[in-house]
Order: C-alpha cells, then sequence, then structure tokens
C-alpha cells in the first residue's frame, strides 16, 4: 500500500490505512499522559517516521489533509520513545501546519506542539527555552494567527499549545507580549460575554496568570500594564457575575496584588465587596475568595489593618468558613496567614481582655499564671516601658494590684456541694456530671518562680503589703 502510494499520491487511502495498521501493530501499552511507552520491536518507529512521515510534513500544508493528519497524529501517538531528534527537526514542519486551511490538521498540529513540550527523556524536558527560542516567533505568530481562522477562535488545542509555549519560553517570550497581550485581553472580553469553551477560558486565564508571572519576576512595577489592561475586563465580569469566571478573576487578582508593596486604591475599592455573604454562598468561588483574602492580608500595612483590612471581617470570614467541613481547611489557612502577617494590635487587647475580664481569673494557678505574665510585660517590655504603649503601663499595674487586692475566695469546699437529684431525672442520660473525687492533680507550670525578675520600676509602684501578697502568690 505504500508503494502505491508513493507512485501514486491519489492512492492515499492506501496510505491512511498502511499508517493505521502500522500505529495498531506498533503498540504494545500506551498512558493518556505520555502516549505509547510500550511497542513491539519489530516495527522500527524511527526508520518508519524518516521514510513516511517527516517526508510529509515538508510538502504543502494544504494538500492531503487526512494524510497530514495521520503523520501528526504518528508523532503525537509516539513522542516519547521516538529518538529526540525526530521530535525536534519535525517542529519547524508541525509549526507551518497550524495554520492549514483544514481544522483538523491545525488541531492536531496545535495538540502536537503542546505534548512535546513537556515530553521528557531519562527525566529531562526535551525541548527547553534554549531550543524552542529561535523558534518563538514563528511558534506565536501561527498558534495566534490560528485563532483568527473560522473554526478555531476558541480552539482548546490552539490556547493549551499557547499556555505551554509560554511556560517553556519563559523570559524569551517577553518581547513579544506587547503585541500578544492585547489579543488574549479582547479574546478575554469576547468570551466572558457567553462562556462556552471550559477548557478554552481555563488555559486563557493559565496564559495571562504565566504572562504576568514572567514580567512581574524581574520588574514587579509591571503589573500596573497588565492591571490596566485587565480590570475593566474583570470589573464587567464581577457586576455581570459571570459565574464560570469569577473564581479565576479572583485568582489573577490575588497574584497581582502580591506584586504591589501594599494595597493600592483598585483593591481598597474593591475588598468590602469581597466580604459580601452572597459571593460565599457560591462554593466555587470560596477557595478563590479565600485566596484572594490572604493576599490582601500579606500586603496591608499597619495602617491599612486599621481603616481597610478590617481583623473583625476577617474573623467572620473565618467562622464562616469553619463551620463546613468542605471549607474549614480554608478558614485555618485564612487565620494561619492572619497569625502571620496582622500587626500586634496590643492596645486592642488591654482595652477588650486584660481591663475588662482579668479581675474574672478563678482558680489559684490559674490566677497566679496571668499574675506572673503581667509582671513579665511590665518588667520586661521595651514597648511599655518607653516605648508605643507605654500609656499601658499605669492600665497594666492598676489591674495586676486589682488583682493582688481583691483575691478569688478559694474557702468553698467543692465537696460539700455534692449533691446530684438523680431521681428527678426523668430518665439516665449519658450526659458528663463532674466527679470531683476523679479531679487531676492541678499542674503549675510558673511554680518555679522564686527567683521571678521584678523591675524596680514595678516594686516603687507597688505597697509593702502588696509586694509580700505578691511574693506569696509567687512561692
Amino acid at each position: 500500500m505504500l508503494n502505491e502510494y508513493s507512485v501514486d499520491n491519489n492512492k492515499w487511502r492506501q496510505k491512511d490505512t498502511a499508517l493505521y495498521i502500522v500505529t495498531c501493530l506498533a503498540e504494545r501499552g500506551s498512558t493518556t499522559k505520555h502516549g505509547v511507552t510500550k511497542t513491539c520491536a519489530m516495527v522500527p518507529l524511527d526508520d518508519f517516521a524518516k521514510s513516511h512521515i517527516l517526508p510529509e510534513l515538508e510538502k504543502d500544508v494544504n494538500v492531503l489533509p487526512v494524510i497530514k493528519a495521520d503523520a501528526i497524529k504518528y508523532l503525537i501517538k509516539f513522542r516519547s520513545v521516538l529518538p529526540p531528534q525526530i521530535l525536534i527537526a519535525s517542529l519547524q514542519n508541525i509549526i507551518r501546519h497550524i495554520v492549514a486551511d483544514n481544522i483538523v490538521v491545525r488541531s492536531y498540529a496545535a495538540c502536537t506542539i503542546e505534548k512535546m513540550l513537556v515530553v521528557r527523556h531519562d527525566a529531562v524536558l526535551l525541548i527547553t527555552e534554549q531550543t524552542l527560542s529561535p523558534l518563538a516567533g514563528d511558534l506565536l505568530k501561527s498558534l495566534f494567527h490560528s485563532l483568527t481562522l473560522t473554526g478555531s477562535e476558541e480552539n482548546e488545542y490552539t490556547m493549551k499549545a499557547i499556555m505551554r509555549s509560554f511556560s517553556t519560553l519563559q523570559e524569551s517570550v517577553v518581547p513579544y507580549l506587547a503585541e500578544l497581550l492585547p489579543t488574549l485581553t479582547q479574546k478575554l472580553a469576547a468570551v466572558s460575554k457567553n462562556p462556552t469553551k471550559p477548557h478554552f477560558n481555563h488555559y486563557l486565564f493559565e496564559t495571562i496568570t504565566l504572562s504576568i508571572r514572567i514580567v512581574c519576576k524581574k520588574n514587579p512595577g509591571a503589573v500596573v500594564n497588565f492591571e490596566e489592561a485587565l480590570f475593566p475586563i474583570f470589573q464587567t465580569i464581577l457586576q455581570q457575575d459571570v459565574q464560570e469566571f469569577v473564581p479565576y478573576v479572583m485568582q489573577v487578582l490575588s497574584l497581582m496584588l502580591e506584586h504591589h508593596p501594599d494595597i493600592s486604591p483598585a483593591y481598597i475599592a474593591l475588598y468590602p465587596c469581597l466580604l459580601a455573604p452572597g459571593l460565599w454562598e457560591r462554593h466555587s468561588n470560596v477557595r478563590a475568595l479565600a485566596q484572594l483574602l490572604r493576599a490582601y492580608v500579606r500586603n496591608a500595612d499597619a495602617t491599612q489593618f486599621q481603616t481597610t483590612v478590617k481583623v473583625n471581617g476577617l474573623l467572620g470570614v473565618f467562622q464562616k468558613l469553619i463551620a463546613t467541613r468542605s471549607n474549614d481547611h480554608e478558614g485555618f489557612n485564612l487565620i494561619q496567614c492572619m497569625m502571620e502577617c496582622c500587626p500586634r494590635m496590643f492596645s486592642m487587647i488591654v482595652d477588650r481582655l486584660f481591663e475588662p475580664d482579668a479581675q474574672k481569673i478563678s482558680g489559684k494557678i490559674e490566677r497566679k499564671i496571668a499574675i506572673a505574665g503581667l509582671i513579665k510585660l511590665l518588667s520586661e517590655s521595651k514597648h511599655l516601658k518607653e516605648g508605643t504603649y507605654s500609656q499601658y503601663w499605669n492600665v497594666l499595674t492598676r489591674i495586676l494590684i486589682n488583682m493582688l487586692e481583691s483575691p478569688v475566695d478559694e474557702t468553698i469546699n467543692p465537696e460539700e456541694d455534692l449533691i446530684i437529684d438523680v431521681e428527678n431525672m426523668p430518665g439516665y442520660e449519658g450526659t458528663f456530671n463532674k466527679l470531683i473525687y476523679a479531679n487531676k492533680i492541678e499542674h503549675d507550670p510558673v511554680k518555679a518562680l522564686s527567683n521571678f525578675e521584678v523591675s524596680d520600676k514595678l516594686f516603687s509602684s507597688l505597697t509593702p503589703p502588696q509586694v509580700v501578697h505578691l511574693k506569696s502568690i509567687l512561692q
């Protein structure tokens, strides 16, 4: 059949059949990720490729589209077992076929590019930035032109190939971005009006994200240019509540925000909308929203924590997230970020916790721990002695004195109140009732405080009886 085709190209069906037979006989094992991984030793795949596959790809891209599709499919299928030199040698011709008239041929060509860019031989990528960069101009021009051809306006294979090309080229793609980014943003604006191809849309957002990451890696200030191009489209998506795109927008916003030294006015204006309960009701939004909030927390300065990224609002989100099993991990990720990045708001702790509740602490050891903690703060903290919180030194000293002057009454014997009216219970239930005699021995974590250092300033603020009482408590 191959001989008949070589004599007369009109007998292309014979070669189509021959390629099908060879492909079936050669395959002995395959995976979706790698293509064919085990082959029949009786089929010389590399010689067959040199004789019957590569020559087809050197011809006019629009001649015999079925044979072109067969030849390209051969490279896709056996990409993991063919010699590297065959795949690399075919790159230039594969790029030519990306703009073929036949939609199947150009889709196969784009798919081949994407698959070849992730092929590894001996755990090393076959095609690197250095290998691909000489072909970058032709490759990107062909891929983006393909998106303008009828039937390929939202071709997912083409967009995935663009994404993979950007990923491989890295900084080598930067010289082309000034021309390519407007095309990407125009495409995003178009598909956001009526999202119909989820895979295409995903790879489009991945490509935009890659562009931001590559450019801003060396020049974080360039994020402003991306914001100018993307914000109007994002605003429309959010206002019209394009559900398919909202999670993507949130993720891109979080990436751009992370390249700012602080929170810029545009993000400040957006922030109140992110706390709206309606947004969090949609499960698909939760992870992206939580990621964006973490970006706000990481970027906010001390002033912005008071005026914009208010902790109470974040805590409300945290409580909502941990209330459901499916989202509790996002809640803990948020609170962990807050613990790491939020400024210590010590004044709020003094005003809302220490001052109103310190006297309510009960239990000998618990009060001892609290008193020891106050002494340590008053004696050792530079911020309290002469720093930011010096105005709270007297407040905390007064709290300490009140705890010394008004000790909790420990004279009541809990054994005297050991009456449980079992007879009046409607029925036995396995509820918890504390067993007085089963109490564990109390652990005193501050029992070795006989040599506790107390500052002279603190001693001078206490009366002699208070000092005696204090030393007795610490002992």
